[in-house]
């Protein structure tokens, strides 16, 4: 489906002003686009347009006296210029579409970078759209990646993990209300484009000034997350709005 894929939900969303803050700069993966959204913020991210799960996400950024450095996975390396840093993304990436985005420094608990998973979802034949679940990802170390499989990372409740992180604690209130308004925001923008729609899994990231980042909003997420997390009562929520008919 033309629909399913990161760029079209992302040029989507900011037609909405009250979206638009909130999303990362993000365009079709080219040499222009590339170069550009790479001298303009200098951390850039590659990724497939359709992919999931974290799967051939790459890291660019500049690391001075004409230096890049490419991560992808676990693993680092350093190269001399724009043309050999795209060089070394071209070698890592397959024929299918990707995207480039500027890559938000993400906050950390115990220096590793986290994202937050929230669920939204309305029930069968109703228009109103509530948050029923989120949680804390944390990337594995030396992964920038926050998929538990992908990195060997760990969730946490979304409570504690803002409590531990590194946000500072004077831009802490007031972020769960915002998040929750943001994710339900989203929904809505959405529900335009696929009206059948009913449950939307987002990828939210936080810097450490407390601001919302919408990395992306998936289809169909998984709930593996919150079994490893042992979040039972989260889970029952989640099914039962998935259960209205």
């Amino acid at each position: 489906m033309a629909h399913a894929n990161k760029l079209v939900k992302y040029k989507w969303m900011t037609k909405w002003s009250k979206l638009a803050p909130y999303l990362p700069e993000t365009a079709r993966f080219n040499e222009r686009q590339f170069r550009r959204l790479l001298d303009k913020y200098g951390d850039i991210v590659v990724k497939p347009n359709g992919g999931s799960r974290g799967r051939n996400v790459i890291r660019v950024f500049y690391s001075g006296n004409g230096r890049y450095t490419i991560h992808h996975e676990n693993k680092q390396i350093s190269v001399l210029g724009l043309t050999n840093a795209k060089q070394a993304v071209m070698r890592r990436i397959s024929s299918e579409n990707y995207i480039v985005q500027r890559r938000i420094r993400l906050a950390t608990v115990n220096r590793q970078p986290f994202d937050v998973r929230v669920i939204v979802q309305r029930k069968a034949q109703s228009n109103k759209w509530e948050v029923t679940g989120k949680l804390a990802k944390l990337a594995g170390k030396g992964y920038i990646v926050t998929n538990l499989t992908r990195s060997g990372g760990s969730a946490l409740p979304f409570s504690k993990a803002i409590q531990k992180s590194s946000i500072e604690n004077r831009f802490k209130k007031g972020l769960v209300s915002e998040l929750n308004t943001v994710a339900v925001y989203s929904a809505h923008c959405l529900r335009s484009l696929y009206p059948k729609q009913r449950i939307y899994g987002l990828d939210v990231g936080i810097d450490n000034k407390g601001f919302i980042w919408i990395i992306e909003a998936n289809k169909h997420p998984s709930m593996s997350h919150f079994r490893k997390l042992g979040a039972q009562k989260t889970i029952r929520r989640i099914m039962s709005f998935k259960r209205t008919t």
